[in-house]
């Protein structure tokens, strides 16, 4: 499909739901495609010129005849980040690991939270990326996103499914119920790193929870992976359970889960 063909694809199917989904792929010669059912135009900036993507950024912000746009504005200056950052390997690397072992939804917030870090890392303004991702996955995108931009889907992460698949009975499902739980409560969370020190970690623990009192917040959570850490979250079990406080812990090879509850402090 050419340019001027997508401006008639899209003339003719304004009044009806579309999605626009933007993306690179250096390996395809196509340039635009649309879905069986006519909902969903796929855009390969990779295929395309510089002038080409010009004149595709002037069709995505013309109005049409209802006076709507596809796009606003502030949204086309990301065409760009977003060639650039699916012109990475590296990008492809962390998308290939996780499909499959999280959900479609998640991938996609994913994707952009992965746009969204490479604009951040080149010094651009992403705040109308943030408030885009919020608006289309909620809390948990924006979850998503500051593991993201902290490097955890490169680190603790893929280091838990790691070390999870190297239980005999392991399933997939069995990540992804995890991973849940770690996009879903993010905010109410610590994530032991190898740096971290014993009296650290237990002075960003207390810290946490006298402000999580302070607030009505019923729980904080404590994630640990490799011998160092676990041992390091042992420790720390021990000086709280000796406090009387209300904890759980769970184990599974060298990936530990403490949950301290406050409900009763």
């Amino acid at each position: 499909m050419t340019l001027d063909k997508l401006k008639s694809f899209i003339d003719a199917n304004f009044s009806h739901f579309i999605t626009v989904n933007i993306n690179t792929n250096p390996r395809s010669k196509e340039k635009i495609e649309t879905t069986d059912d006519g909902k969903t135009v796929k855009l390969n900036l990779s295929a395309f010129t510089p002038e080409e993507k010009e004149e595709l950024k002037k069709l995505l912000l013309a109005e049409h005849e209802d006076g709507k746009k596809l796009f606003e504005e502030k949204s086309s200056e990301h065409l760009e980040d977003i060639a650039q950052t699916f012109s990475l390997s590296s990008t492809h690397e962390i998308l290939d690991f996780y499909k499959d072992k999280i959900s479609d939804y998640h991938l996609e917030a994913l994707e952009a939270s992965l746009v969204l870090r490479n604009a951040f890392r080149r010094g651009e303004n992403v705040d109308d990326l943030k408030e885009d991702i919020k608006i289309r996955f909620g809390d948990v995108g924006n979850n998503i996103a500051n593991l993201c931009t902290a490097g955890y889907f490169e680190g603790y992460i893929k280091n838990v499914y790691e070390e999870m698949s190297k239980q005999p009975d392991f399933r997939v499902h069995a990540f992804r119920d995890y991973f849940n739980k770690i996009v879903s409560l993010h905010h109410f969370a610590i994530f032991v790193s190898r740096d971290m020190r014993s009296d650290e970690l237990e002075g960003t623990v207390r810290t946490k929870l006298n402000a999580y009192k302070k607030y009505g917040i019923r729980f904080l959570d404590i994630h640990g992976i490799g011998k160092q850490n676990v041992e390091k979250i042992k420790q720390l079990h021990a000086m709280l359970e000796a406090e009387d406080m209300q904890i759980s812990i769970n184990q599974v090879g060298n990936i530990i889960h403490l949950r301290v509850n406050l409900s009763g402090l």
